[in-house]
């Protein structure tokens, strides 16, 4: 029925297509049988975003050629529009919104548009980025069915706590924050209380044990930033706002800009003159650095890209259909110069009074030598769209554009030359402080530098998969680009660079906790909701009880539940922030996620889970059409049977809501599934005040939280506990001497056995802090029978002789496990575990069986850790080996081994004690063989 209204709503409201420029389209692919985006490996364009029937893509000619070619089905409309987002609503058939603005598509109970609701309804943002590939097929290594062990779990949710936590978080009753006591009275995002429940929930996550950090983004495209010295800089964004930092970028304060336009260009001279321009013809002009701004009068309700100012008192504006605007009075008076273009003009540049150039559309470059009384073309060899213009003299200029078009003058743009970065990635802006020194920035966080006035150029590690839009340096050294909700700052000519979002005033906070997993601490599953709210009056009073303080509850109960509980897998628990402004949250996480290479196995979205008007205990499992994000479903769906809880699941796959969080993850093909309350019963007090603790469902709520905690733990697979305790020892070892540590597994049937054993000492042994010798700490396969394996350690020249006590401890999954003395090596009496296990040390020179047969790098040990850690390796064979770290810049931090190496296991600690916390990678090459893991730093 919506379906159908909303066919006849397009044939009233969508607008002719405007005859503009054909170098950017809307693409709509047909995604239907979910097997579509397969065919569009190696597309040349960009995504805007996915629906569980559609594929939006965006190009030019070359990509509607290149689609063409394959024979792919698709529809194609030119899209004019400026804009980094475009908004997908999802609308209720009994409460429809007004809708007076073209529609650019709609599918089955939504609508795409290139603006936000005004309304308190549920969308998504979506926004530019590369079309991933790449898929993930689930699979189980363990049948789904009823297990006593995830039973025992999902009987730990207990309605009282639910219920209690869930008081405080919409605000029925005080919650102790920070020691005080405090009531939340509202989670809309951007409000003082949302940050008052991002602190609550990240202390009631850290109260059960759990490293808990906060994920700061800002939802806002930055468009440009001017600076004046390295702590004073200003950026403007598209979204209308204009922020300052006086401290270099440490923090940065919102100005009172005053409109609600979007900005795209900014410009200052000196300390205190700011000029800012925009949509529909703002001027806006600071005489005090920012602090205050009137509107000055452009004459025109054009956009306005690009400023310049050569003084306090010249400069122009570049903007739509060739217009450039001067004035000669600081803009108390702008006047429009004739050019010879009708195409946008996106920047433009001045080098003296007289000197200047402008960019835009179809290769457009034009060129003053009088000030602009009169204008010029000049050939720029392209047809592509140029974003840029900088020249550091009347000869020397670069501008760039799409595809990745750059090209340089050295005479005053009588001539143009190609210049090849090697990447065909959109350029957005360049800027040389001096004729040596140059940056250039564009699409996925890529950043080119030269020292040699662009003889040579090199691409430099910006941290970031973020889009960048503009570029300033103060100086040779210092700089800032901003772009796709970032900023960043160097201080050493381009060659590293600091994310500087975190400091931005309004900067949103998801609350990330995370339980690393004992067997595959790489492979993730997600278990998340989102945590903001809203409502008629949501700056005042928006309890969120469903919405979604039932999700988020389900979160951290999960939480509670498995903080003592070990898992093969790691388990994150995720409360996003910004999900009512179109899933900024989440979608911030999971292009981050993507950009890390981040194994996301799975991820479980929890979004109002406590109304039940019919008592029917229908459950939606929205799983899109996705094989991987189905196989999501039916874990819940299992679950659900499996432990006889009181839901009626329903497993939804064509025409499934993209209205939630789980959303952002499908546009990376991250498997993701929602679950929520019965869309045909929905809760009356969505979106209201009136959504709170006495018009919930307790009931149902419990079942969908347990619901949820068997889900998420089935997938995160616990490790199967069998406790090994043991006597302390005091072996005499010898200095110097290499060891093998001998365990005998018994395991009848063979198969998978996981688990942890621990084996620690003397911390003059060679090992970490923690004193431990031996983890085995991934899953084995083990044939029937016995099997013996060998681990090593060295006690080193440094260890003082004498007696020093060791101890056994840890555990593995299905099978005995035995560890033997040799007392001939070690002086002491024989001693077990439980009543079969003993132990023993194995001299290097022992059975030639101990070598390995594969070459290995094993997951350090502890991880995280604080100051030091172990990594392990085993060469099946001799050659040259290196072990290297490096940084999420690429930039090798230290080389712990590089010699050749003998068929061996081996191990070596760093210390990272002088490193700042985050995460690192770890690299092992030895002949042919390579290997990369990851670990995480925490001080």
């Amino acid at each position: 029925m919506l379906t159908r209204f909303l066919a006849l709503l397009i044939t009233l409201t969508v607008l002719s297509p405007m005859a503009v420029a054909d170098d950017n389209f809307l693409v709509v692919v047909d995604n239907q049988s979910g097997e579509v985006q397969k065919t569009l490996t190696g597309f040349p364009g960009r995504c805007w975003g996915k629906t569980a029937d559609k594929i939006y893509l965006a190009g030019g000619d070359e990509e509607i050629s290149w689609l063409r070619a394959r024979h792919i089905d698709f529809d194609a409309v030119r899209f004019d529009d400026e804009t980094s987002f475009l908004y997908l609503w999802y609308l209720d058939k009994d409460r429809l919104p007004v809708i007076d603005f073209e529609i650019l598509d709609y599918g089955p109970g939504y609508i795409l548009t290139s603006v936000p609701p005004k309304e308190a309804i549920p969308f998504r943002r979506l926004s530019l980025r590369p079309l991933p590939f790449t898929t993930r097929d689930l699979s189980f290594d363990r049948i789904l069915e009823f297990d006593p062990y995830i039973d025992s779990l999902i009987n730990e949710v207990s309605q009282d706590t639910l219920i209690d936590f869930l008081s405080g978080l919409s605000g029925e009753t005080p919650v102790v924050v920070n020691g005080q006591l405090d009531t939340i009275r509202t989670r809309y995002s951007g409000e003082p209380d949302n940050f008052l429940a991002a602190e609550y929930l990240k202390e009631k996550l850290e109260n059960y044990g759990y490293v808990v950090e906060y994920h700061q983004f800002f939802g806002g495209g930055m468009r440009h930033t001017a600076a004046y010295d390295e702590n004073l800089a200003w950026v403007v964004s598209e979204g209308s706002q204009a922020f300052r930092t006086t401290d270099g970028g440490a923090t940065w304060q919102m100005m009172p800009d005053n409109t609600s336009s979007s900005l795209w260009g900014v410009t200052n001279v000196g300390p205190d003159s700011v000029w800012i321009v925009g949509n529909n013809g703002v001027i806006l002009f600071s005489s005090d650095g920012g602090d205050s701004f009137v509107q000055q009068n452009s004459g025109t309700g054009y956009f306005l890209f690009g400023v310049c100012f050569i003084n306090s008192a010249e400069g122009w504006v570049a903007g739509d259909a060739g217009r450039i605007l001067h004035t000669s009075n600081s803009g108390q008076n702008w006047s429009t110069q004739t050019t010879p273009t009708g195409s946008r003009l996106y920047d433009v540049c001045f080098v003296d009074a007289q000197y200047g150039w402008a960019v835009g559309r179809s290769g457009t470059i034009i060129h003053t030598d009088n000030g602009g009384a009169s204008w010029v073309s000049q050939t720029s060899n392209t047809s592509e769209r140029l974003y840029s213009v900088d020249f550091v003299d009347r000869e020397n200029g670069w501008a760039v554009g799409w595809d990745g078009v750059v090209r340089h003058t050295t005479d005053g743009g009588t001539t143009w030359q190609t210049v090849n970065l090697g990447s065909y990635n959109y350029k957005y802006h360049v800027d040389f402080p001096d004729l040596m020194h140059g940056c250039i920035v564009g699409w996925d966080g890529e950043i080119f530098v030269t020292t040699d006035g662009g003889t040579t150029w090199q691409q430099k590690p910006s941290g970031t998969s973020k889009d960048f839009y503009g570029i300033e340096f103060v100086d040779s050294l210092t700089g800032f680009a901003v772009g796709g909700g970032i900023i960043e700052r160097t201080t050493d000519g381009g060659e590293t660079w600091v994310n500087q979002t975190g400091g931005i005033e309004g900067a949103w906070r998801n609350v990330i906790a995370t339980k690393t997993g004992a067997v595959h601490p790489d492979q993730e599953v997600i278990i998340c909701g989102h945590f903001d709210d809203t409502s008629e009056q949501p700056e005042v009073r928006a309890p969120g009880a469903d919405d979604n303080g039932s999700g988020s509850v389900a979160v951290v109960d999960a939480a509670r539940i498995f903080a003592g509980v070990d898992f093969e897998r790691t388990v994150k628990f995720c409360l996003w922030n910004g999900e009512e402004q179109g899933l900024l949250g989440s979608a911030a996480y999971a292009e981050e996620a993507y950009a890390r290479g981040d194994d996301i196995l799975g991820v479980f979205n929890f979004d109002m889970i406590a109304w039940d008007g019919n008592h029917d205990g229908d459950a939606d499992l929205h799983c899109g059409l996705m094989s991987s994000s189905i196989a999501l479903g039916e874990i819940l769906e299992g679950v659900i049977t499996d432990y006889g809880l009181d839901l009626d699941p329903e497993l939804i796959t064509s025409g499934s809501s993209g209205a939630s969080d789980h959303a952002s993850f499908w546009d990376y093909n991250y498997p993701a599934m929602l679950g929520i309350e019965d869309f045909d019963d929905f809760n009356p007090y969505y979106h209201t005040t009136g959504d709170n603790l006495s018009n919930i469902m307790p009931d149902y709520f419990t079942e969908f939280v347990k619901a949820a905690v068997g889900a998420a733990a089935t997938f995160a697979v616990p490790t199967a506990e069998v406790m090994m305790t043991c006597e302390n020892l005091t072996p005499s070892f010898c200095r110097g001497t290499n060891f093998y540590f001998k365990l005998i597994v018994n395991n009848p049937t063979g198969g998978n056995v996981s688990g942890v054993l621990t084996f620690t000492g003397y911390a003059g042994y060679d090992c970490n802090a923690g004193n431990e010798l031996v983890t085995v700490s991934r899953s084995k396969t083990y044939a029937p029978g016995t099997t013996q394996q060998y681990y090593f350690f060295r006690a080193p020249n440094a260890a003082q002789p004498g007696q020093y006590s060791a101890s056994v401890s840890g555990s593995l999954g299905n099978a005995d496990v035995y560890c033997c003395m040799n007392t001939d090596i070690i002086q002491c009496q024989p001693w077990r575990i439980g009543d079969n296990t003993e132990w023993e040390l194995v001299q290097v020179d022992r059975p030639e069986a101990i070598l390995p047969t594969v070459t290995e790098l094993y997951q350090n040990h502890p991880n995280p850790f604080n100051t030091s850690t172990t990594v392990s390796y085993q060469l099946a064979t001799a050659g040259q080996v290196t072990l290297e770290v490096y940084n999420l810049l690429g930039q090798r931090v230290t080389t712990l081994v590089n010699e050749k190496q003998q068929a061996r296991y081996g191990s070596v600690v760093w210390d990272a004690s002088e490193l700042s916390s985050g995460l690192y990678f770890y690299k092992l090459t030895a002949g042919n063989s390579s290997e990369v893991k990851r670990m995480t730093l925490l001080k």
